[in-house]
């Protein structure tokens, strides 16, 4: 199991790995630049059983689930390789971090002079840098990731103007007035310590490459539907519903909250008094026969959690901060069920109509498998490969 990876970081093989709140994924893919053949060669997940996201040491959940998927990626993964590719190795491990375990802050700042003046890397790392502070010092996460201990995953400079138009590449431009957005990716300290273990065990020579779900999923939303500038970008996981605000194509705000599909089915069971394998099916288009007296209390949760949901979005400003358009990421099973959910909770908490568009394969390119926050995370691994950028 051990030693796969001996190639470094140049190949075109990696783990696409997926941290959710109440479980890990991971896909072994293959990025070929030339004939754009981008095929899953392996893909498991691990559920890991969390009761409370608020009990003591809750990551150790999904510790033991990466302990697990780690075990099975160096045998079973690592031998479907191999079989797909005698010579192929693992270059890459790309990792998305959800909430609760990581969070996504944005911080914006801008430099303006009433003389015109050019914009050096100097001033544009002068500039990053007081964001980054800034993010920090206006973190608004929740106590439980301040209790477990937080690291910087990423930084990211997301948009980019110059007298307010935006700009690719501003080396030597001259400008009155100098715009950047800037997103710094937070994690529990103990999950990124976990991956990092496994990987130099499993996969010493891979490069390891780090960031929270939803930046991900607003880079791989962004280039997907580059005409759609104002959205609502919604993660319901097991334990956590996750929402980013963009507007003019830039990630402005994230929140979440720590309810989601693993969370309502708990509740539904304790109510109801039946299994959680019978109320699993609740949130599916096949949803078991009720009594009058079970509807009224399966609905009387479902409200509370559309509550939830607009009272969340209501915290992250007035009500044009909400764009009508959603999209909405989660388990394929259950995406009907909070389609309608959702677009309840948008209108209670606007006031106005939402279009809410869940995220399928069907919008992702073509590939081998349904797990779609692995085809997001695939996207944008794909895309970095073919620009060359990984390995800078």
């Amino acid at each position: 199991m051990f030693g796969l990876g001996k190639h470094g970081p140049d190949g075109k093989y990696a783990i696409i790995l997926d941290i959710g709140s109440a479980s890990v994924g991971a896909s072994i893919v293959a990025s070929d630049i030339v004939t754009k053949e981008n095929p899953v060669i392996y893909s498991h997940r691990e559920w890991a059983v969390i009761k409370d996201a608020n009990v003591e040491n809750p990551t150790r959940f999904i510790e033991e689930a990466l302990l697990r998927l780690f075990l099975v990626l160096g045998s079973s993964g690592g031998a479907a390789l191999k079989k797909y590719d005698p010579s192929g190795d693992i270059s890459y491990i790309q990792v998305s971090i959800s909430a609760p375990w990581a969070h996504t802050i944005t911080q914006q700042t801008e430099y303006e002079n009433d003389d015109t003046f050019k914009i050096t890397e100097k001033l544009i790392g002068n500039l990053v840098a007081d964001a980054q502070k800034q993010s920090m010092k206006s973190i608004k996460t929740t106590e439980f990731l301040k209790r477990e201990g937080l690291e910087i995953i990423t930084n990211q400079t997301l948009h980019m103007t110059a007298n307010g138009y935006t700009i690719k590449d501003p080396r030597n431009l001259e400008t009155n007035k100098l715009y950047i957005s800037h997103s710094s990716g937070i994690a529990s300290s103990k999950i990124v310590t976990a991956i990092k273990k496994h990987t130099e065990e499993v996969f010493p020579d891979a490069k390891l490459l780090l960031n929270t779900f939803l930046l991900t999923y607003y880079t791989a939303i962004r280039d997907i539907f580059p005409e759609t500038t104002e959205m609502t970008l919604v993660d319901i996981t097991g334990e956590a519903t996750e929402v980013g605000i963009v507007r003019n194509e830039e990630l402005t705000k994230v929140a979440h909250s720590l309810i989601g599909s693993q969370t309502i089915i708990r509740i539904l069971s304790s109510k109801l008094k039946i299994p959680l394998s019978s109320v699993r099916t609740l949130l599916q288009d096949n949803a078991p026969n009720l009594t009058d007296e079970q509807k009224i209390v399966a609905e009387s949760v479902f409200e509370e959690y559309v509550e939830e949901i607009a009272n969340l979005l209501k915290s992250m400003g007035d009500i044009l901060t909400v764009p009508s358009t959603i999209y909405l990421h989660t388990d394929r099973y259950s995406e009907n069920f909070f389609k309608k959910y959702l677009k309840k909770a948008a209108s209670r908490a606007t006031g106005g109509e939402h279009t809410v568009i869940p995220v399928t394969k069907k919008i992702l390119p073509k590939i081998e498998t349904e797990d779609t926050a692995i085809l997001l995370s695939s996207f944008v691994f794909h895309k970095l490969h073919e620009q060359g950028t990984l390995a800078k």
